[in-house]
């Protein structure tokens, strides 16, 4: 399995949730980041052996600038997902709640004022 951005730009990953498929198999996951620039990092995570019971498994903080992760299914294989990913190795920004709110706020303070000026 190999993941990669379709714009070609880096990227980060902080977790992936991993289960046994195949019933009560451990399993050592070995992950190769290649790194924008050059040089690789690995990180290998062992599932506990309980079967179909999904862990989430955090990345070290030098999984970033990424511009490929890979890892290979292998007996006993295993099931992923939920891979949390940041683009730019950069923790996305939320829109804040009250924007859509001041945005509203200042169409009908507009509309408001253009009714004056046509009332007078």
């Amino acid at each position: 399995m190999t993941l990669t951005n379709d714009m070609g730009n880096p990227f980060s990953v902080q977790s992936i949730d991993l289960s046994e498929l195949n019933g009560d198999n451990s399993a050592d996951v070995n992950f190769t980041g290649q790194v924008s620039g050059g040089g690789t990092v690995m990180q290998t995570f062992t599932l506990d052996g309980v079967a179909f019971g999904a862990e989430t498994f955090i990345f070290n903080a030098i999984f970033t600038n990424l511009t490929s992760l890979s890892w290979v299914q292998i007996s006993p294989f295993h099931q992923f997902d939920n891979i949390v990913l940041n683009e730019g190795g950069v923790s996305p920004v939320p829109l804040p709640a009250a924007l859509p709110l001041m945005a509203a706020g200042l169409g009908l303070m507009g509309f408001v004022g253009r009714r004056k000026k046509q009332a007078a």
